[in-house]
């Protein structure tokens, strides 16, 4: 058995209608500026850590009336402190796991 410490984050934030972030998820078959659904959640390295794999989700092709996401985007360092929040908050779609 192996135990990763801090453990690894699947990231599955990312709502229907939601902007598309580049930076945590690949394009499934076509492009678009807004979430249509995810197909597999984007793998970081810890709570403020890197983005080890990115995720696969489906974009929208029409932006109409997409909410704006404070903090969601992830820079070359890791992952913004106003993403870190999001992501310890199970509510919100995000599981921390442990392998």
């Amino acid at each position: 058995m192996s135990i990763q410490d801090p453990p690894m984050i699947l990231y599955f934030h990312c709502k229907k209608g939601d902007p598309f972030n580049k930076d945590l998820f690949s394009e499934y078959r076509i492009s678009g500026k807004t979430f249509a659904y995810l197909v597999w959640p984007a793998v970081l390295l810890c709570h403020n850590g890197v983005v080890m794999k990115k995720g696969v989700a489906q974009p929208k092709k029409k932006s109409v009336g997409a909410s704006v996401i404070p903090g969601a985007a992830c820079n070359s360092v890791g992952v913004s402190a106003d993403t870190v929040e999001e992501l310890v908050m199970p509510e919100r779609g995000s599981v921390a796991f442990n392998t």
